[in-house]
């Protein structure tokens, strides 16, 4: 019961932020696309993971689907927002890269039956790493603009933050994992993690409408 209630929170908090981005979303302000295409896409995966698991006893496809499909809308997004064209040719091969890998990781070396921790492992370097060069270069807008109400510094703040914790939490599973330490505590630090990262992008939602404003009027 307690995990359909955390979950039941979780997709709230995903459909929020996907229905409001919808709402929001103008085109002058294109390079937030990928986000509410990502929020959208995480809603529908999760809600077919977890009927996956109650009816087949199997969500373990859906799970490497997942880490393919999400990479592949944050290269997007990231080769949209980040700045440079070099910059921006490395993203699109790495991003390349790490989509066929995890392919091929789920087909013929981790297995569809498996669930994808290379895969998971990888996608956390990548966000972190890209969301930190994102968040760096949103730091140097102009001195007049309030980056707290910018949506793409508030993605970048909310990749750097969550991938930041995913990692702490791949790295704790493993070593209490080791000594049969069960991992309750920090399960529930990335269940907050994840509801905390879901609510900055809720947020940065929420203020792309008065980011269509500031853009317009910029503009004009």
């Amino acid at each position: 019961m307690a995990y359909y209630l955390t979950f039941g929170i979780y997709l709230v908090i995903i459909a929020a932020g996907f229905l409001t981005g919808s709402l929001f979303y103008r085109k002058q302000n294109k390079n937030i696309l990928p986000v509410i295409v990502i929020l959208g896409y995480t809603m529908v995966s999760q809600t077919a993971s977890l009927l996956a698991a109650a009816i087949i006893r199997n969500n373990l496809p859906i799970e490497h689907m997942y880490s393919v499909v999400s990479t592949a809308l944050w290269g997007w997004f990231f080769f949209t927002n980040i700045q440079g064209s070099s910059t921006k040719s490395l993203i699109k091969w790495v991003t390349a890269a790490l989509v066929v890998f995890f392919l091929i990781n789920a087909f013929f070396i981790q297995g569809l039956d498996s669930f994808p921790d290379n895969a998971m492992k990888l996608a956390t370097a990548f966000n972190l790493i890209w969301g930190f060069v994102l968040f760096i270069q949103q730091l140097d807008l102009p001195a007049g603009e309030n980056v707290f109400r910018n949506p793409i510094f508030l993605v970048a703040i909310g990749l750097v933050w969550f991938n930041i914790i995913s990692s702490f939490y791949f790295f704790l599973k493993v070593f209490l994992t080791k000594y049969n330490i069960l991992p309750d505590k920090i399960d529930m630090l990335h269940t907050i993690s994840n509801y905390l990262y879901y609510i900055i992008f809720l947020t940065a939602m929420i203020f792309l409408k008065n980011f269509n404003q500031h853009v317009r009027t910029i503009r004009n």
